[in-house]
């Protein structure tokens, strides 16, 4: 009889800690926005570029994806290809190899569409409470990409200056409040769940918009974590 009331203990403070760590924000449902032939075309080449150049780390297949005179608008990374291959080949990330033929599920932005030249991308992340270190929140960060005779030719994100350059799977993260949230969130480690490591030993990259990079994603100031987009 003893033992039932222990296993029945155990069971009850598992499901009280479960309950406790729950998030206070219900997080996204993945979906995709209604588009014609060729907007899908432009969102279908946007995550190619993505997946290759800012996840994988190719820096090299760049001009494939990315018009010479691309316009960036993240503060954190110079405008123009060269500048955006200058930025993240500085950060000595390893390119996985082979390059993945798909970026994991947890790299993927929840919610992605095109509408005429522009295609724009939103990714959740998951942080603690700093109200409340026993509960953890959703939050989102955004990039929004011009396409122009079938490359990336613009890109924007809300990402502010930063102070140190760290990206994240192709994203530049944000302010140190959600920088500091986030490591104490992850324990000093990069979570795989939010694509902070491609792979063992590969550092996620944010091209796009810059701030700290994550999954191929620039951070935003006011998120957690991410980094400068594409």
């Amino acid at each position: 009889m003893r033992a039932i009331y222990w296993s029945a203990g155990i069971l009850l403070l598992a499901f009280a800690f479960r309950a406790a760590a729950e998030s206070i924000n219900p997080p996204t449902k993945p979906q995709i926005a209604p588009m014609t032939a060729q907007e899908k075309k432009n969102l279908d080449m946007v995550m190619n570029w993505w997946r290759e150049v800012l996840y994988a780390g190719h820096f090299e297949v760049a001009p494939k994806y990315q018009a010479e005179d691309y316009i960036q608008h993240n503060p954190n990374a110079n405008t123009g290809r060269a500048g955006f291959v200058e930025f993240f080949t500085k950060l000595g990330r390893k390119p996985i190899n082979p390059i993945p033929k798909a970026m994991p599920a947890d790299q993927m932005p929840v919610v992605s569409g095109a509408k005429g030249d522009f295609v724009w991308l939103i990714f959740e992340h998951e942080a603690k409470d700093p109200r409340n270190p026993a509960n953890t929140y959703h939050y989102n960060s955004f990039d929004v990409l011009r396409i122009e005779n079938g490359k990336v030719q613009e890109h924007w994100d809300s990402a502010q200056k930063m102070g140190d350059r760290r990206c994240e799977n192709g994203r530049f993260s944000q302010s140190p409040d959600a920088m500091e949230h986030r490591e104490a969130f992850q324990g000093g480690r990069e979570n795989p769940r939010h694509g902070h490591r491609g792979a063992e030993g590969h550092a996620p990259i944010r091209a796009p918009g810059v701030g700290r990079q994550e999954h191929g994603r620039w951070l935003h100031p006011a998120q957690p974590e991410r980094s400068p987009g594409p």
